[in-house]
């Protein structure tokens, strides 16, 4: 790709062109920032910079690991023993009028027995028309 620009209009939009010179698009400036001087492009360098390094020599310390010694490790930290559970700051009971009034159970009601036979015919009665007893 070629990019053409006017140095004088840094902001304004940016030919892109391919290998044989063709018009791809104009990118244009999504935002209008910098640095204001020398001094912070410079502090911004060596930050990235710093940045980039600390990156790196993490994956190397990860890359000297092999795979078994990673497990190892892991599984070692699993069956570490568990820390005691605090004590409770509260040891005695609650007495007097702050005691709960235990909740007694809901017993339900007898099923009630139905004499299916004779619904049925004092149900026959009322559809005939005729009375019930």
């Amino acid at each position: 790709m070629t990019l053409r620009f006017d140095p004088d209009r840094l902001h304004d939009p940016v030919k892109v062109y391919d290998l044989q010179n063709r018009l791809i698009c104009d990118a244009v400036c999504i935002d209008d920032t910098g640095f204001f001087d020398q001094d912070a492009a410079r502090l911004h360098l060596r930050t990235r910079r710093d940045h980039l390094k600390a990156v790196k020599a993490q994956q190397d310390a990860l890359r000297k690991l092999s795979a078994q010694e990673l497990a190892d490790i892991l599984y070692r930290g699993e069956r570490a023993e568990a820390p005691e559970p605090p004590k409770p700051a509260i040891t005695r009971i609650a007495t007097g009028r702050r005691l709960a009034v235990a909740v007694q159970p809901e017993i339900p009601p007898e099923p009630v027995k139905v004499d299916i036979e004779a619904s049925f015919a004092r149900a026959m009665r009322l559809i005939q028309g005729g009375l019930e007893d």
